[in-house]
Order: structure tokens, then C-alpha cells, then sequence
């Protein structure tokens, strides 16, 4: 992907450049939406109604935690195939060591919808 004229390939800067354009589009957005509630209404009705959806709270999102049964049964659906991720780990590897990588793998999971953070080095 080019970004700035230049060659990217890493996984992580090409996300984190797809996050912040569109995170950059709904703050355009959000802010014509404000400039617009002193316009002419009567010409855009909606446009009340987005200004006032955005101004109040959004309602909490209630995860449920992550089971080693969930775990076990998404591991368990991968294919067996000769491939691996971006973090160059086989899948054949994973799949052989879930009884011991389970535990982990909850731990971080339910971390992660705890805290609403994604963790920064595994």
C-alpha cells in the first residue's frame, strides 16, 4: 500500500493509517453536522436529529467474557492448512498447542474487553 508515496507493507502501519482516515471522516462529519444546527433547519430536517444523536452519551456495550470453550471451538474451526499469520506462527502449531495456550489466550481476551484496550506487545 502506498502511503505518502511510499511502499508499506507492514501490517500494523497500514491499519493504523486505515484507522485514523476513518476516524478523520466522522470528525469531518460530526463537525459540519455542529456548523450546520445554526443553518437554515428548515432545509434539512435530519441534520437536528444527527447533532442531537451525537451530543448525548453513547449507551455501554456489555461483553460477555471469553470461555475456553469459545476458545477451543474457534481454534478447532480453523483449516489445517500450511499457513501462518502475520506474527509468522504456523497454524498447524497453534492448533497442536491450544490445551496449553488457552489459558493465555483468555486471559488476554478478557483483558482486552475489560480495559476496551488492545494489548501492545504479545
Amino acid at each position: 500500500m502506498n502511503i505518502e508515496r511510499k511502499l508499506m507493507k507492514n501490517p500494523q502501519v497500514i491499519a493504523k493509517t486505515f484507522n485514523n482516515y476513518f476516524f478523520n471522516i466522522v470528525e469531518e462529519s460530526v463537525t459540519k453536522i455542529i456548523k450546520h444546527e445554526n443553518s437554515d433547519r428548515s432545509k434539512h430536517p435530519y441534520m437536528q436529529h444527527s447533532v442531537n444523536a451525537f451530543q448525548q452519551p453513547l449507551s455501554p456495550i456489555e461483553l460477555e467474557p471469553v470461555t475456553e470453550k469459545e476458545i477451543y471451538e474457534i481454534i478447532r474451526s480453523l483449516k489445517w492448512k500450511a499457513c501462518y499469520g502475520y506474527d509468522e506462527v504456523w497454524l498447524w502449531i497453534v492448533k497442536l498447542s491450544v490445551p496449553f495456550i488457552s489459558s493465555p489466550l483468555i486471559y488476554i481476551c478478557n483483558k482486552m474487553l475489560s480495559t476496551g484496550t488492545l494489548p501492545t506487545r504479545l
